[in-house]
């Protein structure tokens, strides 16, 4: 019974200082996920914490046997981007990615309009000089999608690539022709490693 009292207090240890880094900015990261990660599993294993024990049950039940491989990430960097990536494509989150996002989502409630949703998310005031994670995470999902179109026509030019693509999609800037997208598209590949 002690080992049982210990497993409770370590993992609402766990649970402690996971709220408090999403009360303070601190919740979108991939530690914080991978914090998540160990916390389930250990309420899973020790049949404690039940709200949070289900989210693994639930998740092994829909994978099955191959329920840690399907925790492959998506090319986003954090939770959010992580959460965008898995539904955009039509599948179920991690356990860790719907806690993470959850709780931060909690946490900017429980704020009453004291806090931004970029401060709760990133931990940092929205500016105009330092772009949203909102817009981040859009230009991020953008730019790999026009890389995976260039993958997908390798027999046509960067350039027909990208007129197809800013005619389709439209574009992040009110006016811009192909030329002007591709070096923004190649400054943005420079900071994420994309494939294509």
């Amino acid at each position: 019974m002690e080992s049982k009292s210990k497993d409770d207090a370590l993992i609402e240890l766990c649970l402690k200082s996971l709220h408090r880094l999403a009360r303070q900015g601190g919740g979108n990261s991939l530690q914080v996920s991978q914090l998540w990660k160990l916390t389930i599993k250990a309420a899973h294993k020790f049949n404690s914490h039940p709200s949070i024990a289900s989210l693994e049950k639930y998740w092994i039940r829909m994978k099955g046997r191959r329920s840690d491989d399907a925790r492959v990430f998506g090319q986003g960097d954090n939770p959010l981007d992580i959460f965008g990536d898995y539904v955009s494509q039509g599948e179920y989150p991690p356990p860790e990615i719907l806690a993470s996002v959850g709780w931060m989502i909690n946490s900017y409630r429980l704020e009453h309009g004291e806090k931004s949703l970029d401060q709760v998310f990133t931990g940092q005031k929205h500016t105009k000089k330092n772009r949203s994670h909102a817009y981040k995470s859009h230009k991020n999902l953008y730019f790999s999608v026009f890389a995976e179109m260039l993958v997908k026509r390798p027999e046509d030019t960067q350039t027909a690539v990208a007129e197809d693509f800013i005619t389709e999609h439209g574009c992040l800037a009110k006016e811009i022709d192909a030329l002007d997208f591709l070096r923004e598209y190649r400054r943005w590949r420079q900071t994420k490693p994309v494939r294509g």
